[in-house]
């Protein structure tokens, strides 16, 4: 299940591939990578941005751990394939699960300048 997640997940670079230089605001490439993984229909609630705390928030059923770490390594490299870098750095997508506690499965930092 794992290559096939990534697999989507790499799909939403024609989305975010548009050039989206240094002079945008980082909450606005936040939401376009946002807007890329809610494309992907595999989310069980929308993706959330924060700006207090840097991070993408993405609620996925995934059966473990290890899987959450692929989901969160196939949105870095969609990032890095997209060519956006965020101007401060720090920013992270966060994996977490819809049931119980919203528990973070995993988390990875997005590249930046």
């Amino acid at each position: 299940m794992k290559n096939i997640c990534v697999g989507i997940l790499l799909l939403g670079l024609p989305i975010i591939s548009t050039g989206v230089g240094a002079d945008i605001d980082d909450f606005y490439k936040a939401k376009i990578v946002c807007s890329a993984i809610d494309d992907t229909g595999l989310l069980r609630k929308p993706c959330e941005v924060r700006r207090d705390d840097a991070t993408i928030r993405a609620s996925l059923e995934v059966p473990d751990r290890r899987e959450a770490k692929g989901m969160c390594r196939g949105v870095k490299a969609m990032v890095e394939h997209g060519g956006i870098r965020f101007n401060e750095r720090g920013w992270q997508v966060r994996i977490s699960s819809p049931v119980g506690a919203n528990i973070t499965l995993a988390q990875c930092s997005l590249p930046s300048s």
